[in-house]
């Protein structure tokens, strides 16, 4: 068993407990329930409960370990099968099934919901019910909350997610199931996309769709990690049902803000840059009007603020957010004085950041611990921009002890331990990381460059094996969205001097480069420039170098490397200068 944030192993088997197990509400409409007690169950008298209609099984004898196949429609019983003759259907989309005994309490039940790539999820519940003493539930104090997350359409056995305290239901005493609202599952949703949880956030996002089909948030949600997560098409058709939605939300209201930055966001999504900007652009004369009005309104305040900082007017953004901080706004207090403190780190204020920052964090309680882990977690790069690498390293250990689950935590505190030159430790948060998700190939990548940083060569070169290994399970996978992970190959198979394939990565990396992301054509061309000047075409390399920095002019290793070249064919000022500006921009050996 494990949790969202723990390492993603094979399932176990399932506890012992009498349960649904899978469901087919396409054509042939069934249900597995399965006995994994150890005796014997008698289903006399017991019933099957299908969006709330009742139907009476027939009386048969589940034997321990096995499961019985129940069809809603007409047919010759045997060993594993029974039929019902019933009129009863699943619906194809959304439902719930539950299982009661011959006292009418419920055992067991299976709510599903339509994705949208058309497979279903399951989320199953046990009760303890009158078997109370047979079951062994999983955890302390609550029951074994799962959800199914599908493999495809039809019936399944999928991959198992038990739930944390925060969401599981303890149902002592209680015969029905208490569900959670919309609100708790966007909740939910936001945590786990915050966290880097994206498949799981998806999930969530999409159980707030089937308790609010119309939550144009939810869906404007999905839409924004599926584009992350590289799955381009169902992306856009989640951007154009939240449109219209929010479209329609509009209709009703006009006036709405937060609707026209949602509206911007959509268009943004669907390429239309035009109507986006005249949307938030609608949204900025709303939130305008209720400060003039108002200008005691902290949450409008707040909203004006966020609103110019994306569009790119920083400082009327930051006047905004200090007018946040003089009125005390407390549900946003903490969040503005980070985003002060985050500027002075940009702009070198060493002092006013740690003051601001050791505002804002004292204001947020220690209970949330998620909260405090993101603003750790930001810290961390605001005291690396500032150089100070040792406090970097010290407020990305606290993110980790914070969110020990979070894979990411680990990746910054071995990457911070790397620049400080503490390999050991990198090594640590890196093998932690792949506790966590054992198919990172960037971390493994990272891993193979530290072991060689201590003349471990071997153990590198495994590691650059396997990040290869990996990447190419991912490619197969994805082909078409796989840019960073070509890159990863490219670099990992330049460190196994097997430079063709590494070409050949990286070729492929900027083929399918999407061109409102540079840092992959940066990364891919100076990939290459470091195989060219390895094989001594100086020339071709010092062109590969020139094209990386085009797309990326703040690129500290395209311009060390371009310095490189320069020296291999003579131009020894031109690459004292490409070096200076290199170490300008924090380039290290």
């Amino acid at each position: 068993m494990y949790t969202f944030n723990q390492p993603k192993a094979q399932p176990q088997a399932w506890p012992p407990c009498l349960t649904i197990t899978k469901i087919n509400p396409k054509e042939d409409d069934f249900i597995d329930i399965a006995d994994n007690l150890k005796e014997a169950v008698s289903l006399q008298n017991w019933s099957l409960e299908i969006q709330g209609s009742k139907v009476s099984l027939p009386e048969y004898s589940l034997l321990p370990g096995k499961a019985v196949r129940v069809h809603l429609r007409s047919g010759q019983e045997n060993e594993t099968d029974l039929f019902l003759d019933s009129n009863l259907g699943l619906n194809d989309t959304v439902g719930s099934v539950s299982l009661r005994d011959g006292s009418g309490a419920k055992v067991a039940s299976l709510d599903y919901w339509t994705k949208l790539d058309g497979s279903i999820a399951h989320q199953v519940t046990h009760y303890s019910g009158t078997a109370e003493n047979d079951l062994e539930y999983p955890g302390t104090g609550y029951q074994g909350k799962m959800v199914q997350k599908a493999a495809g359409v039809g019936p399944f056995i999928a991959e198992r997610t038990e739930i944390g305290p925060e969401l599981a239901h303890n149902h002592s005493n209680k015969d029905e199931l208490q569900e959670n609202t919309a609100d708790d599952w966007y909740k939910k949703g936001t945590e786990l996309f915050e966290n880097d949880s994206l498949e799981e956030s998806v999930l969530a996002m999409e159980r707030v769709i089937q308790l609010d089909p119309e939550n144009s948030s939810a869906w404007l949600s999905i839409a924004i990690t599926l584009g992350i997560m590289g799955n381009g098409s169902e992306s856009s058709k989640a951007y154009e049902k939240a449109l219209n939605l929010i479209d329609n939300d509009l209709k009703k209201n006009p006036q709405d803000a937060r609707a026209w930055e949602a509206k911007s966001d959509a268009l943004i999504g669907l390429g239309r840059q035009e109507e986006s900007l005249d949307a938030i652009e609608k949204a900025l004369e709303i939130l305008n009007l209720s400060t003039e009005r108002n200008p005691k309104d902290g949450e409008a305040w707040w909203s004006k603020a966020n609103v110019l900082y994306g569009i790119g007017r920083s400082d009327e953004a930051l006047q905004a957010y200090e007018k946040v901080i003089e009125l005390n706004h407390t549900p946003r207090l903490a969040d503005a004085l980070l985003i002060k403190g985050y500027d002075f780190a940009i702009k070198g204020n060493y002092d006013e950041f740690k003051e601001t920052f050791n505002q804002a964090i004292g204001l947020i309680p220690a209970s949330d611990t998620a909260k405090l882990a993101r603003t750790w977690n930001s810290a961390g790069f605001a005291l690396a921009e500032l150089g100070k690498e040792e406090e970097a390293f010290e407020a990305f250990e606290k993110y980790a002890q914070l969110s020990p689950g979070d894979r990411h935590s680990w990746r910054m505190k071995g990457d911070m331990a790397s620049e400080l030159g503490r390999y050991n430790v990198s090594i640590e948060a890196y093998d932690q990381a792949l506790r966590i998700d054992p198919k990172w190939a960037e971390v493994w990548y990272k891993k193979g460059n530290a072991l060689a940083k201590m003349d471990n060569h071997n153990d590198a070169l495994k590691a650059f094996e396997k990040a290869v290994e990996i990447s190419d399970e991912v490619i197969q996978k994805d082909a078409g969205n796989a840019s960073g992970i070509c890159i990863i190959k490219g670099y990992a198979l330049i460190k196994l001097n097997r430079y063709d394939e590494a070409i050949e990565a990286l070729d492929r990396a900027l083929e399918i480069a999407p061109s409102s992301v540079p840092v992959f054509p940066a990364e891919a061309w100076n990939g290459k420039g470091d195989i060219l000047l390895a094989l001594g075409k100086n020339e071709d390399a010092l062109e590969a170098y020139n094209k990386s920095i085009e797309f990326n002019p703040a690129f500290g290793r395209a311009w060390h490397g371009k310095g490189l070249a320069q020296s291999a064919l003579g131009q020894f000022s031109e690459a004292d200068l490409s070096f200076r500006v290199a170490r300008k921009l924090g380039y290290q050996e």
